[in-house]
C-alpha cells in the first residue's frame, strides 16, 4: 500500500515537472571516441587550430571550513552551522519554488517529510534532515527535496551547452531537447613522476551565483579523531567529494547513461530507513568515515548498493592508486586505473571522467568536456600537471569550468590537503 502510494506520488513529480528525456546516444567503439578526441569541437566537426588558453587564477573565494562530529545528537549536529546562514532562508526557498512549483509535488514532499518526522523512518540521517529544517525555520519538504537531488536529477533544467564551438562562449539559450541530467561534473587524478597522487573536481549543477554562498567544507570528526574533510551544500547530509589524512580521496560524478527519477528515487524512498547507504553521497560519506585505507573503500564503493548509477573516482597514497569506478545500481561495469608510464606524452599517468562512458558512448558534441581535460593535461605535461597549480589551471579554463561550475576542490590523500572555491560565473 505504502510502495504504491510512493509510486503515484513520484508519477507526480514527474508529471509535473515535466522529466527531461532524449533518446539514448548511440554506442560506440574506442576508435570512434578516439577519432573524435582528435577534433575541438567545432559544429561541423571540423579540426581547428584554436584551444582556449589554461586560466592559471583561482576560480573563486575559498569556501568556509566548519567542524561536526558524529558523536553529537543528529538532531543539531548541523545546528551551528546552519545560523551562520539562515539569512539564506529566503532565497533556498524561493529556488525550491522555482523548481517545484506544483501543488501535487509539494504532497510528495509532505508525505515523505511526514514519514521522517513521526519516526517512521529510523536512523541518523531522517534525523538530521529533521534538525537542519528546525534550525533554518524551512519546511521539512524543501530539506527532503534537496537531498533527493541526485534521484531527481532527470528532472532538471539540463546539461549545458558547454563545447558547441571552440572558439566561442557557450549560448546562454539552451535547448532541453538536446541535453539530460543537471549534472555536468569532471574529477581528475594525476599521478607525479614520483609518484605522488593529487585530486581535483569540478561540480557543475544548476545552482544559481545567489546560493553557492552555501557550498562549504567539513571536517567531519568522530571519537575526537577528524576522519575526514568533505565538501557539500549547506543543508545536504551526504558529500560529493571529501579526503581523509593519509588514506584516500573521492569524488562522484553523474553518470548520463541509465538513471530514472522515477526508479531512483522509489529504490531510495524504499530503502531510506533501513539501508541508508543507497544514495551515492550517502556512500561516499560513510566510506570516508569508517573506510581507512585506498583498496577497502575501492571494494566497498564497487559493491555498495545504489539507488542510482553513478561514477566514483578515488585516489590512494601508492603508486598507480587511482581509479574510475562506473556503477550501475547493484553493479560496477568497469574500472578504469591509472598505469605507470615515464612516457610523457601517455596518458596513462592520470585518470579523467566527466559524465560519460568514454570507451562505450559516442559523447555528444555540444558537451565533451572530456576531449578539452585531455588536451589540457597532455598539453601540461605530467611534470606540471600533477601540481597543485598545474591541475587548477586545467579545472579553471573552459569548457572544464562552464556556466554551470558551482565549485572547484583539489585534495591530496597523502596528507588530507582539501581546498574548495566557490565559483561564480556572473
Amino acid at each position: 500500500m505504502m510502495e504504491g502510494r510512493l509510486v503515484a506520488l513520484v508519477l507526480a513529480v514527474v508529471l509535473a515537472l515535466g522529466e527531461c528525456r532524449s533518446a539514448p546516444l548511440n554506442p560506440t567503439s574506442e576508435e570512434d571516441v578516439a577519432t573524435t578526441s582528435k577534433s575541438n569541437g567545432n559544429d561541423d566537426g571540423s579540426i581547428s587550430d584554436s584551444w582556449p588558453t589554461l586560466n592559471p587564477g583561482l576560480p573563486g573565494p575559498v569556501a568556509p571550513t566548519y567542524n561536526i562530529s558524529l558523536d553529537d545528537d543528529p538532531s543539531t549536529m548541523w545546528s551551528h552551522i546552519i545560523k551562520d546562514f539562515v539569512g539564506s532562508k529566503q532565497a533556498i526557498v524561493d529556488y525550491f519554488d522555482k523548481q517545484v512549483h506544483n501543488e501535487e509535488v509539494r504532497a510528495v514532499l509532505e508525505e515523505l517529510a511526514a514519514k521522517i518526522a513521526t519516526n517512521n523512518l529510523t536512523g541518523i540521517y531522517p534525523r538530521e534532515l529533521v534538525g537542519i529544517a528546525d534550525a533554518f525555520g524551512i519546511d521539512l519538504g524543501v530539506i527532503v527535496l534537496l537531498n533527493f537531488a541526485y534521484e531527481l536529477r532527470h528532472l532538471g533544467p539540463g546539461r549545458p551547452n558547454t563545447t558547441g564551438n571552440a572558439t566561442a562562449s557557450p549560448p546562454a539559450a539552451m535547448d532541453r531537447s538536446t541535453f539530460r541530467a543537471a549534472g555536468a561534473c569532471t574529477s581528475i587524478v594525476a599521478q607525479s613522476s614520483n609518484y605522488s597522487l593529487l585530486h581535483g573536481r569540478n561540480l557543475d549543477w544548476n545552482i544559481p551565483d545567489e546560493l553557492k554562498h552555501l557550498v562549504i567544507q567539513v571536517d567531519v570528526y568522530e571519537g575526537g579523531v577528524k576522519r575526514f574533510t568533505g565538501t557539500t551544500i549547506v543543508g545536504y547530509v551526504g558529500f560529493l567529494n571529501g579526503v581523509t589524512a593519509g588514506g584516500f580521496s573521492i569524488s562522484m560524478n553523474e553518470r548520463d547513461l541509465g538513471g530514472s527519477a522515477i526508479i531512483d528515487s522509489l529504490r531510495l524512498l524504499r530503502n531510506f530507513g533501513d539501508s541508508e547507504r543507497l544514495s551515492p553521497g550517502f556512500v561516499l560519506r560513510e566510506d570516508l568515515s569508517h573506510q581507512f585505507s585506498y583498496d577497502e573503500a575501492l571494494s566497498d564503493l564497487m559493491g555498495e548498493p545504489l539507488s542510482a548509477p553513478v561514477y566514483f573516482i578515488i585516489a590512494g597514497l601508492s603508486r598507480d592508486q587511482g581509479a574510475v569506478i562506473t556503477r550501475e545500481r547493484a553493479s560496477t561495469l568497469e574500472v578504469r586505473q591509472l598505469i605507470s608510464s615515464s612516457d610523457e606524452g601517455d596518458t596513462s599517468w592520470f585518470v579523467l571522467e566527466t559524465n560519460y562512458d568514454p570507451y562505450s558512448q559516442k559523447i555528444p558534441a555540444y558537451d565533451d568536456r572530456r576531449k578539452y581535460g585531455l588536451h589540457y593535461m597532455q598539453q601540461l605535461g605530467r611534470s606540471m600537471a600533477s601540481t597543485k597549480s598545474g591541475l587548477l589551471s586545467v579545472l579553471n579554463t573552459w569548457p572544464v569550468r562552464n556556466d554551470g561550475t558551482a565549485w572547484t576542490t583539489l585534495m591530496v590523500p597523502a596528507t588530507g590537503y582539501s581546498v574548495t572555491y566557490q565559483v561564480y560565473n556572473h
